[in-house]
Formats: structure tokens, sequence, C-alpha cells
């Protein structure tokens, strides 16, 4: 219905989880790159959005016999509950 690639998503939260590690590896090992800290919060804060973005996947899927309906833009889905 919302056409989700599952596989997709799960490849997109291992890159991020992957270069969240290694960015903070780097931190960690002493790195004087400039920038580091920020592009770690980044990574971190996608990787967060990824998740969220599981969990309203979901909640839609476990509840879609309560769906009214679905609004479609170009930032966002929006689903709207009974």
């Amino acid at each position: 219905m919302l056409n989700i690639d599952y596989e997709k998503i799960g490849e997109l939260k291992e890159k991020v989880s992957e270069y969240s590690e290694i960015i903070s590896a780097l931190i960690e090992k002493g790195s004087k790159e400039e920038g580091m800290e920020e592009l770690l919060v980044f990574m971190c804060e996608k990787l967060n959005e990824i998740k969220k973005n599981e969990i309203n996947i979901q909640v839609f899927v476990n509840n879609v016999e309560k769906v009214e309906g679905i609004c479609f833009s170009k930032k966002n889905t929006e689903v709207f509950f009974k």
C-alpha cells in the first residue's frame, strides 16, 4: 500500500550504523579532522530517524484496518486513523 522497500531501509540503517561506528572509532583514536563530532551527531540523528520511521511503519501495519486515509506529499506521508 505504501510501496515500502523494507530491505532498502535495513540496508540504509546498517550503513548509517557502520559509518557511525567508524567515525566514533576515529574520534576515540584522537582524529584531528575538523567536523568529526558534528558528522557523528548527524549520523546518530539519521539513525534515530530511520528507527522512528520503522516504528511508524510497524504501527501502520499493525493497525491497517483502522486506516481512514493517507496523504502523500514531497516531504512525508501522513496516515489518518479512525
